[in-house]
């Protein structure tokens, strides 16, 4: 591709739309593909751990976002219970029936686990007390191998080839010139 070709894609609306449809799907597809493998409870590592602290922060007006970290007192990551998984867990259990120095028994990913020294956020699949679930696995596995990031992935790539198809002739025009 020309320097002349990549300015008509940007000064043109739907030459530039498609080719952003086609890069967030090529996003959104690699979102899904490159993610952690996690199928099945041997897919997890359980760790016991003890509770230094944790802060549970909600942000935004109309959607909200979520920064929900665990610390423990075995490692200087931070425990995270990412967006998706919110649903599940049951903050408000957490925060009355945990204390700092509590012990948890928690479910990380193999390839969290194998990399942990190297990472400065892990993510929280199960989270239990003594006797209380917190994070049950289950549910996170299967809210993790949701499939509609790979599927809207696909959908955008396809629709942003079909339109930069339809407006190709712009781009075949500047080939003849040259």
């Amino acid at each position: 591709m020309t320097i002349r070709q990549f300015r008509v894609i940007f000064k043109d609306k739907k030459l530039f739309v498609s080719t952003a449809f086609m890069l967030f799907g090529l996003f959104a597809f690699g979102f899904y593909i490159f993610k952690d493998k996690v199928k099945t409870k041997s897919d997890l590592v359980e760790i016991d751990v003890k509770l230094k602290h944790y802060d549970f922060h909600t942000y935004g007006i109309k959607n909200d976002s979520y920064r929900y970290n665990l610390y423990f007192d075995e490692y200087k990551n931070r425990f995270q219970i990412v967006a998706d998984f919110i649903d599940y867990f049951r903050q408000e259990l957490f925060e009355r029936t945990v204390n700092n120095g509590d012990t948890l028994r928690i479910f990380i990913s193999r390839n969290d686990y194998e990399n942990i020294m190297n990472q400065d956020k892990v993510e929280l699949f199960g989270i239990y007390g003594k006797k209380k679930t917190y994070l049950e696995f289950e549910n996170s596995i299967e809210r993790h191998n949701n499939e509609t990031p790979l599927y809207i992935g696909l959908i955008f790539i396809v629709v942003g080839g079909i339109i930069f198809y339809l407006n190709s002739d712009k781009l075949r025009r500047i080939e003849r010139i040259n």
